[in-house]
């Protein structure tokens, strides 16, 4: 059953935000992250804006990523510059895969 982190974002510079998207990617994968995709909106009421989502093999591997990730002092830098070039969450859901 795996979990999948999704947040949709707006984003004011595509070329600084791919760069902190890379970063995080990074990040995640270090700490446990199975995958990590960015996905731009193309249709509908929310065109142009950005989806990042982050996938774990299940509750237990995203709990200890959650966990290890906290204690690492990159997560307030990955943040930081975040917030700095502009970027700002919409909305964050936490999805629960259903094993078919």
């Amino acid at each position: 059953m795996s979990i999948t982190i999704a947040q949709r974002w707006t984003v004011s510079n595509i070329a600084e935000a791919t760069e902190s998207s890379k970063r995080a990617q990074a990040f995640w994968t270090r700490h446990g992250a199975q995958g990590f995709r960015l996905s731009q909106i193309f249709t509908g009421p929310l065109t142009g804006q950005y989806l990042t989502a982050i996938v774990f093999a299940d509750m237990a591997a995203y709990a200890k990523a959650r966990d290890s990730a906290a204690a690492d002092p990159e997560l307030q830098q990955i943040i930081a510059r975040t917030k700095k070039e502009g970027s700002v969450m919409q909305e964050r859901e936490i999805l629960v895969g259903i094993d078919l």
